[in-house]
C-alpha cells in the first residue's frame, strides 16, 4: 500500500509541473507564431498550427486507447507522451532557432516589415499602398 501511495504521489507532482510548463510557455505560442510568419502570413501560420494541434489531440486520445487496451495500464501510454514531449522539446532546441521574422523568397528584409510612420495603426490607404506595394 505505501509503495502505491508513493508512485501516485510522485504521477500526481509531475503532472502538476507539466501543468505549469504548459502554463508557462503558452504565452510564448502566439507572439512567436506571429514573430516568425510576419505580418502578411501570421493568419495562415496560425491557421495551420491550429489544424495540427487539433490532429495531435485526436491522435493522442486514440494512440493512448490502443496503449491501454493492448497493455491494461495507462503506464506504457505516459511513457509515449512523455516520448512525444522529450521529442518536441528537443525539435524546439535543435530545430526552431532564434526567434525572429522569416523572409519569404519572394521578399527582401526590408519588404518584410509593414512601413507605419505616425499612428501605430496604419490607415486604409496605407494598408492598400502596403499591399499594392508587396504584391509587385
Amino acid at each position: 500500500m505505501g509503495e502505491h501511495l508513493c508512485r501516485t504521489y510522485v504521477l500526481r507532482s509531475a503532472v502538476d509541473v507539466a501543468g505549469a510548463g504548459i502554463g508557462v510557455s503558452g504565452s510564448n505560442m502566439w507572439p512567436t507564431t506571429q514573430t516568425l510568419a510576419g505580418p502578411h502570413a501570421s493568419g495562415r501560420w496560425t491557421g495551420l498550427q491550429c489544424g495540427f494541434a487539433n490532429y495531435s489531440g485526436v491522435l493522442a486520445a486514440t494512440l493512448t486507447g490502443m496503449i491501454v487496451g493492448r497493455t491494461g495500464h495507462f503506464a506504457p501510454a505516459f511513457a509515449v507522451a512523455m516520448g512525444f514531449g522529450l521529442l518536441g522539446a528537443a525539435c524546439w532546441v535543435f530545430i526552431v532557432g532564434p526567434i525572429e521574422l522569416v523572409v519569404w523568397p519572394r521578399q527582401t528584409p526590408r519588404e518584410a516589415l509593414p512601413k507605419i510612420s505616425g499612428d501605430l495603426a496604419p490607415g486604409p490607404a496605407a494598408v492598400k499602398a502596403m499591399l499594392d506595394r508587396n504584391r509587385t
